[in-house]
């Protein structure tokens, strides 16, 4: 008889030995989840950018220099419009008076303009378009040289800048801070040369590919318009960048017991260097033009109006022809004679001038030579006789209407830039 009851397992036989029985799930699933797929490359690339960021702002927190940096240049810009200065199209002259870089002045002695330039600016459009890129830039190499080599970049390469504005272009009035900027374009890349193993690959070629694109739009601007400094530009890009190498650095623990004696490095490297050109390698401070200029237009209408007395004298019988040859040797053409000298003496460097100032400095100048020429002219009609003497006088008239010709066109051409 076969026994109808149920078959039991033997106990000697794992339950999972059976056909029938799942696997069971992992116990430690229950409490964590399921674990987390791999991270592609992707993702691993920006979480070493996330970290290296986070190492920055843990490093230097707060980029106060920057701020203070804008601040100062916002405040000297109202001072200067507060004194009286023209916000949006500033003279020359007053630039020079308020601190730009200004060779016959910077090379005589003032060497302090070589720093103050960089907080002049010519006009609001400047000032604006100097503080954007400041701002846009002056954070992030804050971060990644601290607040004491971001300050030594900034300064020690608009210092070099401003040298090289005033040795290429020593008659130019140079203002603005964009030598100094160039600078911490130039040191920003350096940094990035020197400390490439320590900046995630994505974040260095974004860096990078971002400031040679920045560096050659601003290089091709430069050398399509007029009035502006490339010598500054290129100065503060190459010493910034040579700065930039010295103060470069891995971002880890021990980045900021470095960053003290890399500031030291670059403030002996940079110091030493101005130091050197400003001893060994200055060019000779040139005439002041400007100045130059300003006198001759300050006193050439009154020499005019004093040759013209002179000739109503001794039309009148006032004063014979002795004492009007006297009088117009004396008191007219000696001193234009200085002036003319003057003039005549900046020509060796007017080929550091842009092309329209150049042109009407050399303008001025063929207008001085016309009446320089006339006055001698009618100091030789005063002491001549007979038919000489008409021929002197007809040399004079042709002098000053030649004269009265460059003049008239020099105020066409003016009406025209206007």
């Amino acid at each position: 008889m076969s026994d109808s009851s149920p078959q039991r397992e033997s106990p000697f036989v794992p339950s999972y030995a059976s056909p029938e029985h799942e696997p069971e799930t992992d116990p430690l699933a229950e409490h964590v989840g399921a674990y987390p797929a791999p991270l592609t490359e992707a993702e691993t690339e920006r979480l070493r950018v996330v970290e290296f960021f986070q190492r920055l702002l843990a490093l230097t927190p707060k980029p106060w220099a920057t701020r203070v940096l804008m601040v100062a240049v916002i405040a000297w810009y109202v001072f200067m419009a507060v004194a009286g200065v023209d916000v949006l199209n500033p003279d020359s002259l007053d630039l020079i008076k308020y601190g730009a870089n200004y060779g016959p002045d910077t090379l005589a002695g003032q060497w302090w303009r070589l720093v103050s330039c960089m907080f002049v600016h010519v006009g609001l459009l400047h000032l604006g378009v100097n503080l954007w890129a400041l701002y846009a830039i002056g954070p992030l190499v804050e971060r990644m040289l601290g607040h004491v080599g971001y300050l030594l970049l900034y300064f020690l390469s608009g210092t070099l800048a401003s040298f090289a504005s005033v040795w290429f272009g020593p008659l130019l009035v140079s203002a603005g801070a964009s030598g100094a900027l160039f600078g911490l374009v130039g040191g920003l890349l350096g940094f990035l040369v020197r400390s490439r193993h320590s900046v995630p690959a994505s974040a260095f070629r974004g860096l990078r590919n971002q400031l040679v694109m920045l560096i050659a739009l601003n290089i091709a601007l430069g050398f399509s318009m007029t009035g502006i400094d490339n010598a500054a530009h290129l100065g503060g890009l190459a010493s910034g960048f040579l700065l930039g190498l010295v103060l470069g650095q891995p971002i880890d623990e021990h980045t900021r017991v470095r960053r003290h004696w890399r500031n030291l490095t670059a403030l002996l490297v940079g110091g030493g260097a101005l130091a050197g050109l400003m001893l060994f390698a200055a060019p000779p401070a040139p005439p002041d033009i400007l100045g130059t200029l300003t006198e001759f237009e300050r006193h050439e209408r009154g020499y005019l109006q004093q040759v013209h007395e002179l000739q109503q004298n001794v039309s009148s019988g006032q004063i014979n022809e002795a004492q009007f040859a006297q009088s117009l040797e004396q008191d007219v053409i000696g001193p234009y004679r200085v002036l003319h000298e003057a003039l005549t003496g900046a020509k060796p460097y007017l080929s550091s001038l842009p092309e329209q100032q150049r042109e009407a400095y050399e303008h001025i100048l063929r207008y001085a030579d016309m009446r320089l020429q006339a006055w001698n002219a009618l100091l030789d009609w005063s002491q001549s006789q007979g038919l000489d003497q008409i021929e002197k006088l007809l040399k004079y008239r042709n002098l000053m209407e030649e004269g009265n010709r460059i003049a008239t066109e020099s105020s066409s051409e003016e009406e025209a830039d206007k």
